[in-house]
């Protein structure tokens, strides 16, 4: 008998440059080459765990429908480490990052964050330690 662990990180499920407007627009597009859905990580004797998600590069404006998207690319979404929305349209953050406990690496540059009191919400991540945002312009 063998015993099955989930211990090998998969690549990123990559969403880059799809001309995506939203986050629900990914469950009908094919991460680019390399990724694996998680109709791959349900077959009998795959081991190998997706942890991070790239969505940038797109036209993403709210995160409202994160998590139900998640949920429905990868088997287990609280080992999500990593979210990059670099390049997007993002104005304001909501609570739905906080569902993601061990976030480790957060990509916002380059979006349209109004306030640096948006970002305040993200202390609610316990292990989150890399948040990038450089190239947004904050209004005063």
């Amino acid at each position: 008998m063998s015993i099955k662990t989930l211990n090998n990180m998969a690549p990123p499920l990559d969403f880059s440059f799809k001309n995506l407007a939203t986050l629900t627009d990914s469950l009908e597009e094919e991460p680019r080459k390399g990724t694996k859905l998680k109709d791959v990580e349900l077959q009998e004797g795959y081991t190998d765990i997706v942890t991070a998600v790239r969505y940038n590069n797109n036209s993403i404006h709210e995160l409202g429908d994160l998590v139900p998207s998640i949920t429905s690319l990868v088997v287990n979404p609280t080992a999500i480490s990593w979210l990059d929305f670099s390049f997007n349209d993002i104005n304001a953050l909501d609570d739905s990052l906080l569902q993601f406990p061990n976030m480790t690496t957060l990509y916002l540059h380059g979006n349209q964050l109004m306030s640096l009191n948006e970002v305040k919400r993200l202390s609610g991540i316990p292990c989150l330690r890399t948040l990038t945002l450089h190239g947004i312009l904050w209004k005063p």
